[in-house]
């Protein structure tokens, strides 16, 4: 398989980067894995934790050694850290490949390498801030945000920026600032106060573009029951990002030309369609999950987005035939699965898939090894 993208043909059998003109150009093996990986993976971010999977089996390595290669790739290309008009650093998450792509089987028309799934939503956790007997608030201040960056992690679909870079701008950054210097979407930040035997703690999530609140609350309790409030903070706060991200999104979504959605905003607009259950949003999830892997073909949670359509087809008998559209629900949740084992929602719809089939056993294995 050759790809091509400016002056360059990269040729991933013959593991070798030429100029358009035939030319090759010198890449040590690991450089040449890390630009092809990126080149793979179009405008989608490529994290580090992928490039360390990808290129170093999970191995020990230094940031150093990644940044190094990244140096490397880009030398060769005629690119560098200055500019990153081709290899672009996204802060706290990755590298994003910034040019357009082709590519060809050897003897094959070239066409257009479609991966357009944007970049996920992301987010920075703050250190909250502390207030009241602030020796205990300032210890108890800082674990909860940690916490918070622990278990929103493990949602798999949002990108959560590394305490060691959140934390950097302390708790009374503001969203924009926040934004432009991590490159993330969402802020979630908030206060722990202390008074006697009182602890109270407030959460707030905003739109790190506008500084626009998108979710608030306060949690109340006795400071003798603070792994009790931690965790009812922490499972609000998750519950919270899961619902209105989404719904922050599919409203940015329906404001911007339909020309210029990516393959998660699209994606979010089916969701927001899906959960109505009636059979014309359905239809209109469907479209919307369809135009998501239009752009990206390999996008994980829009199979698994049409995996839910065909199980409410199925459930409902929203106009189809249920074996049909059961049958449709499984194919689709097994493509979620190949593209994300550990995505909980692409674990979801095939728990479900299997259970529409009467297959309790396969369907009750599925929702234990949801993440």
């Amino acid at each position: 398989m050759k790809f091509c993208f400016g002056n360059f043909e990269l040729d991933h059998t013959a593991a070798e980067l030429r100029l358009s003109d035939g030319q090759g150009v010198h890449l040590e093996r690991q450089v040449f894995l890390l630009l092809s990986l990126l080149v793979q993976n179009g405008s989608r971010v490529t994290t580090l934790d992928e490039i360390v999977t990808k290129i170093w089996n999970d191995a020990p390595i230094s940031d150093a050694a990644i940044a190094s290669r990244v140096r490397s790739a880009r030398a060769a290309l005629g690119d560098n850290g200055k500019t990153q008009s081709i290899i672009r650093t996204i802060r706290g998450q990755g590298f994003r490949f910034e040019l357009p792509v082709t590519r060809k089987a050897d003897g094959s028309i070239a066409e257009t390498l479609i991966i357009n799934e944007g970049v996920a939503p992301s987010i920075a956790v703050l250190p909250f801030q502390a207030f009241g007997e602030t020796e205990q608030a300032g210890v108890i201040a800082p674990a909860l945000a940690h916490e918070l960056i622990v278990s929103l992690s493990l949602t798999k679909w949002v990108t959560v920026i590394a305490r060691a870079s959140s934390f950097q701008l302390g708790s009374v950054a503001n969203a924009q600032s926040v934004s432009e210097q991590l490159d993330v979407r969402y802020v979630l930040s908030g206060s722990v106060e202390i008074n006697g035997p009182n602890l109270t703690v407030s959460p707030v999530l905003s739109a790190a573009d506008s500084g626009q609140v998108i979710w608030a609350d306060r949690y109340n309790g006795l400071i003798d029951d603070i792994f009790s409030i931690k965790a009812d903070v922490t499972n609000s706060v998750v519950a919270a990002v899961e619902v209105h991200v989404p719904r922050h999104q599919a409203a940015e979504a329906r404001r911007r030309d339909i020309e210029s959605l990516d393959a998660w905003s699209f994606f979010h607009l089916g969701l927001n369609h899906i959960y109505r259950f009636t059979e014309e949003d359905n239809a209109l999830s469907a479209r919307y999950f369809k135009e998501a892997l239009a752009r990206a073909p390999n996008f994980a949670r829009a199979h698994a987005g049409l995996s839910f359509v065909s199980f409410q087809k199925a459930f409902t008998g929203f106009g189809a035939d249920r074996g049909v559209a059961a049958r449709d629900a499984l194919s689709a949740a097994e493509r979620a699965m190949e593209q994300a084992p550990d995505d909980p929602f692409s674990n979801f719809v095939l728990g479900r898939s299997y259970w529409i089939q009467q297959d309790l056993d396969t369907a009750a294995h599925s929702a234990v090894q949801t993440p």
